[in-house]
């Protein structure tokens, strides 16, 4: 099985996506070293929006029921 090409890759900061500050890591297939995407390494500006993000999600994400929250996670998971 061939490792799927998936070019350039953002991050997904409440629910947008951000290309990101700064530099960007090669993603490559262990079994040939291509170079298969790239995506961003992220920086502290990132990382303090994520958290920011997520924090302001946590209540409203915490009280869904737990059925509710997996079926979530898995679609998630699918893409």
């Amino acid at each position: 099985m061939a490792a799927p090409t998936t070019g350039r890759t953002d991050h997904v900061i409440a629910g947008a996506r951000v290309p990101g500050q700064g530099a960007r890591i090669d993603v490559r297939n262990p079994a040939t070293e291509e170079v298969i995407g790239s995506v961003p390494a992220g920086s502290a500006v990132d990382v303090d929006s994520a958290v920011a993000a997520a924090r302001a999600a946590f209540d409203a994400w915490a009280a869904r029921p737990v059925a509710e929250r997996s079926a979530i996670v898995r679609s998630i998971s699918e893409m």
